[in-house]
């Protein structure tokens, strides 16, 4: 049986914010570069290390706040990664730009979906892409194994068109899968729960990971087939977001 360790982190482009107050007082740092954010790289590229796969949401892909730096590539980079797969979700030229990303050691086939926005999910794809909802699912396959990047909307009905929607794609494949990310939810509200009942999935207990500084919201969730036997989870320190990162080890059996 192999061993895979995972872990997930909406990393907010190291903004450093570690308490409500940091979202006004540290708001410039969503646009301008601070010394402080490399130093929060290589603090995470250490806990990264210990890891096969590695998730990140909000991760800012070379804007100006970022000091025209890719931090999933910087992390890699760091972490001895090998194989990095980014997925643009929003971006204002370069004064802005974020997304998804999955670090892995071994090679993989990439596949980046648009997640819709509240308007006309009968186009769904089409016109998540025209809007640019900002929120996107990076699937990986790599070594037989299915992994996708989530980062949801705060929106409960956007929340549950983009769930909808990512079941009717990942339904056309069988592959061993596990979904994780921020996805602005519990696990136990009823449209996580109909995608797991839907996909064959089961969620892990992880616990709470939001908001940094006194977590009391589980919203960075892992799931996984029955291809996979759960050995652990753990939630991770970090001052590098309003997220911590949460993590899960796995036998695929």
């Amino acid at each position: 049986m192999t061993s895979i360790k995972l872990l997930s982190f909406n990393f907010q482009a190291a903004a450093e914010t570690n308490s409500v107050h940091d979202y006004w007082r540290k708001a410039w740092h969503q646009v301008l570069p601070h010394p402080n954010k490399q130093l929060a790289l290589q603090a995470f590229a250490q806990i990264a290390k210990e890891y096969d796969v590695i998730g990140l949401q909000e991760a800012d892909r070379g804007s100006l706040r970022a000091g025209f730096r890719n931090q999933s590539e910087a992390i890699a980079a760091l972490a001895g990664f090998e194989h990095v797969y980014g997925q643009t979700n929003r971006e204002l030229g370069w004064l802005f730009s974020s997304g998804n990303a999955i670090l892995t050691r071994a090679p993989g086939h990439p596949h980046s979906m648009a997640l819709p926005g509240l308007f006309n999910p009968g186009k769904a794809h089409s016109l998540a892409r025209t809007l640019r909802s900002g929120r996107g699912a990076l699937v990986l396959e790599s070594a037989g194994v299915r992994y996708v990047n989530v980062h949801l909307a705060l929106v409960p009905a956007a929340r549950m068109r983009q769930l909808a929607y990512l079941k009717e794609q990942l339904a056309l494949t069988a592959l061993p899968t596990i979904v994780f990310g921020d996805f602005n939810c519990a696990a136990s509200t009823p449209a996580v729960q109909q995608f797991c009942q839907q996909l064959g999935l089961r969620a892990a207990d992880v616990g709470p990971s939001f908001p940094s500084w006194s977590p009391m919201q589980a919203i960075d969730l892992i799931l996984y087939s029955h291809h996979f036997q759960l050995q652990g989870t753990c939630v991770l320190p970090s001052l590098a977001s309003d997220h911590l990162a949460v993590a899960a080890e796995f036998l695929r059996v």
